[in-house]
């Protein structure tokens, strides 16, 4: 599991793609992005733009929340994928977009792609707070219903990519543990699940003989770093 904890989002995202571990921030930890602005050379953008990729940041909310507009250009993404390019969710759909919605614009910009991509996408579907239903869903089950459709947008990843017949890494990972008055405990576990999948140009998945093992975000970058080294600038 990615370690995370509390409802600071951009600590486990900074981590992710900027690659600096809690020890080499300090007291920066706790709100990273305050000056992550100053240290683009260590974003994962930056580092590959040297080789000749293109990085999209796709979130379908207000990218002036946690600075992410100025953040995010500064540290090489050359295009931010924001709530107007999505359609409103439906009545029906709850308050935010969808994660099928951001599973598609994610096919689609990977589909029409000239070059090595990095599309780092920040879903928001099962973002609380979560609140039961008056039709009697329970606060749990809200969560884990809106859950499901995390799952489903893996499948949907996972199915696309193994088909589109050029080489994909597929980074799925959790921000962090859901707070749930009753349910949650801070004072438990804090890490959060996460999955790498590589396919090469005739969608077969390659294999490694890792084991699953507990890793920081930052470690998290540079488990992505080596797996797009071994896999695009290697012709797979």
């Amino acid at each position: 599991g990615v370690s995370g904890f509390g409802a600071y989002t951009m600590r486990t995202e900074y981590g992710v793609l900027f690659g600096r571990s809690d020890e080499d921030l300090g007291f920066r930890r706790f709100d990273p992005f305050l000056t992550a602005a100053r240290e683009a050379s260590f974003a994962l953008p930056q580092r590959l733009k040297s080789s000749g990729w293109r990085s999209l940041f796709v979130h379908p909310h207000d990218m002036r929340f946690y600075s992410r507009d100025t953040i995010m250009a500064a540290g090489g993404f050359s295009e931010l994928i924001g709530e107007a390019c999505f359609a409103p969710p439906a009545v029906d759909e709850g308050r935010y977009v969808t994660d099928a919605a951001i599973a598609a614009k994610i096919l689609a910009l990977a589909e029409s792609a000239t070059v090595p991509t990095l599309i780092y996408a920040v879903t928001i579907e099962n973002h609380g707070p979560w609140k039961a239903s008056s039709q009697g869903e329970s606060l749990r089950s809200g969560y884990l219903r809106l859950l499901s459709k995390g799952d489903a947008m893996l499948e949907t990843l996972h199915s696309a990519f193994k088909a589109m017949q050029r080489p994909v890494t597929l980074v799925f990972f959790g921000d962090h543990r859901p707070s749930i008055p009753g349910i949650s405990d801070p004072t438990g576990a804090r890490d959060t699940p996460y999955v790498m999948l590589r396919f090469d140009r005739n969608g077969h998945a390659i294999s490694t003989t890792t084991q699953p093992q507990d890793i920081t975000p930052a470690g998290l970058h540079h488990l992505i770093l080596n797996a797009l080294d071994t896999g695009w600038s290697k012709g797979l």
